[in-house]
Order: structure tokens, then C-alpha cells, then sequence
């Protein structure tokens, strides 16, 4: 029988490997960006330009009429630094997080419709009130 002291290393080198892997986990900011484009025609909301910012490979820009600044930032969970979450900044305010779950196409197809929907929403209710004034 193996000691007690040859498990535990063998199961932090594994716990190790998997933190690894996560953090090495990269999204395609262009294909993100193109599902949200595609998110966009499909709720039927004008945009002039939505592509990744070439400063931040984090983020992406999207240039609407109707707003002073909009994008989609991909950090690190507020509590966790192995976990990310997608954030949608609205006028330099953060109105959506989205915990990332997974980092594949189809996966991220579901968080750009996810926070585009939200976007949608936000706005209808933002400009319900403000026509009120």
C-alpha cells in the first residue's frame, strides 16, 4: 500500500494540471465578435461597427447610434481568478455579467444572444422612462 503523502501529491499535481488548463482556455474574440453581429440582425437593433478592440483582446467594441459607448468585456469573476464571466458596459457602466460556463463556439453563440438580448431589453425600458420625462 502506497503512503498517504504519494496521493496527495499525485492529486494536487492533477488539481495543478486542471487549473492550468482552464487558464489557458482562450476564446475567439473574432468568431465572438461575429455571432454578435449576427445577434444584432437578428433582434433588429442598427449598429455601425461591432469587432474586437485591437488594444484589449478582451474586449469587444460595439458602435451603435443610440448609445455613447458599448462592449463586451471578457474578466475574471469578481470572486475567482480561474473563473471568467462576460461583462456588457453600456455608457462605461456594467449592466449584464454572464459567469462563463465554457469557452466553446456554440457556447459563446448563446452568451452573445444572451447579453444582446438583455441589451435589447435594457434599452426599450431605458427609453420607455425617458420618454416620460
Amino acid at each position: 500500500m502506497k503512503p498517504t503523502s504519494q496521493f496527495a501529491t499525485a492529486i494536487s499535481q492533477v488539481l495543478d494540471l486542471v487549473k492550468q488548463k482552464k487558464q489557458e482556455e482562450k476564446i475567439d474574440m473574432e468568431l465572438f465578435a461575429h455571432a454578435c453581429i449576427k445577434e444584432f440582425k437578428l433582434i433588429d437593433l442598427p449598429f455601425f461597427s461591432i469587432a474586437p478592440n485591437p488594444n484589449d483582446p478582451n474586449r469587444i467594441s460595439l458602435e451603435c447610434p443610440f448609445m455613447r459607448s458599448c462592449h463586451i468585456q471578457i474578466e475574471s469573476h469578481s470572486f475567482s481568478n480561474k473563473d471568467k464571466e462576460a461583462v456588457l458596459y453600456v455608457n462605461s457602466k456594467a449592466v449584464r455579467k454572464l459567469k462563463l460556463e465554457d469557452t466553446s463556439p456554440e457556447y459563446m453563440k448563446r452568451v452573445a444572444h444572451a447579453l444582446l438580448d438583455y441589451l435589447k431589453r435594457y434599452l426599450l425600458v431605458k427609453n420607455k422612462f425617458l420618454s416620460k420625462l
